[in-house]
């Protein structure tokens, strides 16, 4: 009976619930002060990993952080990466940080944009009569000021028509 017992010890360790905290913050720039907003937090050492991200004031409040020694690493577009102090976060108490993010210069090679640009097709696909793109100022140098059809009782009247 004994030996069941220390046999199914290893079980009933592996069996106990995972106690949760909670955590949350705001990240700000450090030199206007300034929240962030779509800044990312990831719990390091975390699993499953939990990742938040900032608000519109660069407040975050990740769920599920499991207890015990935890570290956090902030990223956003801009900034250097941080990587926070070990908190110790327990189940008894809520933590409460503030991330100050330092920005930073990203630098890369050229970047080239290259664009298709067709001029006499239409822009729409759904446009089933022969279409042109003109400027404000191509319309202006028209003697009637005007190129743009309209639609009467389903008949199109184009402007030098109605002139004649």
């Amino acid at each position: 009976m004994l030996i069941l017992l220390f046999a199914e010890f290893p079980h009933w360790l592996s069996a106990q619930p995972i106690l949760y905290t909670t955590i949350r913050g705001t990240v700000t720039d450090k030199s206007t002060q300034s929240p962030l907003v779509k800044a990312t937090i990831v719990l390091l050492n975390s699993n499953p990993l939990v990742v938040t991200s900032t608000d519109t004031n660069g407040n975050f409040t990740p769920s599920k952080v499991p207890i015990g020694r935890r570290q956090l690493k902030v990223t956003s577009v801009g900034y250097a990466p941080y990587i926070s102090e070990v908190y110790k976060l327990s189940s008894r108490k809520e933590t409460i940080v503030l991330i100050p993010l330092v920005e930073t210069i990203i630098t890369s090679t050229e970047v080239e944009i290259k664009g298709d640009y067709r001029k006499y097709e239409a822009i729409s696909k759904m446009t089933t009569a022969g279409v042109r793109s003109f400027s404000v100022d191509a319309t202006s140098s028209e003697p009637n000021h005007s190129r743009v059809c309209i639609k009467q009782s389903g008949t199109w009247i184009f402007p030098r028509q109605a002139a004649r």
